[in-house]
């Protein structure tokens, strides 16, 4: 699938938390260099952190946060940390909840990044403040949600999120406000999330049951909902598309042009996955259009009611046709989605 934005948060968080498992592991095989790193990554940790509580949040007339830097302060993160900015009044949030999200994100060029800039915009023309805004390592906003009228969904576990954002979470209540400060991996910059707790929301589908037709393949759902289908009960392969609804929500229909967030799991017609967001360990997130999706997708959620979940079956005609996809979806293949249908913006 197309998602419609280049970073979600939850992908950014959950990157940060393997990527702490990862450096942790690396030197398991020796206790006093394991002790070392440990304490490394402790110091570091509290530098980002005490450069975080630097920053002034304050809320715009429009409830967009913004932050102010201190004129002092070293923004550049060696490790990530979180400060809990203030915290909500509203529904506590428990191990396992879904939350949804509001978030800014401030990058802070690192200094090889800021050089490779002024690098790149040099010119015998150019003058000297735009030369000094080039290699500047000033904060600067990067993206914000609000902009789209946008939340994201995360999963609040240990196995979800960075420890350092789960610990500041795990117990807060709806509202809260977190400074969360990362490394983007690909430049080298630090970054400063000001992520607002916005409400609570379901992790998988929630509704009345529906017998779905026969012929059909069966599907079970594992304790967490996540979806297993078998096959061998599917009489004949499509040729249309079908859409079965399995349980039935009571949100709104969904409509062309909204942000979907949606639990998945695809799989080829002989029974094969190749794709689900169950296995990346958070909801996916994307607009219902042609332009980001396959038609499959577009015609058969567009009046499904939040908190739904469907199984489409997707002729090839209405998915990769001739073409497939990559290395995982063969050309002219019938495409099986089992699709959680979470929240729609």
């Amino acid at each position: 699938m197309n998602f419609r934005r280049p970073a979600a948060a939850a992908a950014i968080l959950a990157t940060a938390a393997l990527g702490l498992a990862a450096c942790s592991s690396d030197t398991s095989s020796d206790p006093s260099a394991s002790t070392s790193a440990s304490t490394d990554t402790a110091a570091a940790t509290a530098a980002t952190v005490a450069a975080l509580e630097t920053v002034t949040w304050t809320d715009g007339s429009d409830g967009v946060p913004v932050l102010t830097f201190d004129d002092g302060g070293t923004y550049a993160f060696t490790a990530t940390g979180a400060v809990l900015n203030k915290d909500g009044d509203g529904e506590a949030i428990a191990d396992g909840t879904g939350v949804s999200v509001s978030y800014v994100i401030y990058d802070v060029p690192s200094a090889s990044s800021a050089s490779d800039s002024a690098s790149a915009s040099a010119s015998p023309s150019a003058s000297a403040s735009a030369s000094a805004s080039a290699t500047s390592t000033e904060p600067a906003l990067y993206y914000s949600t609000y902009d789209d009228n946008y939340t994201e969904l995360l999963t609040v576990s240990s196995s979800a999120l960075d420890p350092v954002l789960y610990d500041i979470l795990n117990g807060a209540h709806v509202g809260a406000q977190v400074l969360y400060g990362t490394i983007d991996s690909s430049t080298g910059d630090s970054l400063i999330m000001a992520v607002t707790v916005e409400k609570t929301t379901p992790l998988r589908a929630t509704g009345t049951s529906i017998e779905p037709l026969a012929g059909l393949p069966t599907v079970t759902l594992a304790d967490n909902g996540a979806p297993t289908i078998d096959m061998s009960t599917a009489t004949s392969e499509p040729t249309d598309l079908v859409v079965q609804t399995l349980i039935q929500g009571d949100g709104a229909a969904v409509a062309e042009g909204q942000t979907l967030t949606v639990q998945y799991t695809g799989w080829l017609w002989d029974g094969t996955q190749f794709d689900s967001s169950w296995d990346r360990g958070y909801a996916s997130s994307f607009t219902l259009s042609a332009d980001s999706l396959i038609q499959g997708w577009v015609d058969g959620l567009t009046g499904v009611q939040v908190g739904s979940q469907v199984m489409l079956i997707v002729p090839p005609d209405l998915a990769y046709g001739s073409d497939g996809s990559g290395t995982t979806i063969p050309a002219d293949a019938t495409l099986v989605f089992v699709i959680d249908v979470l929240d729609a913006q």
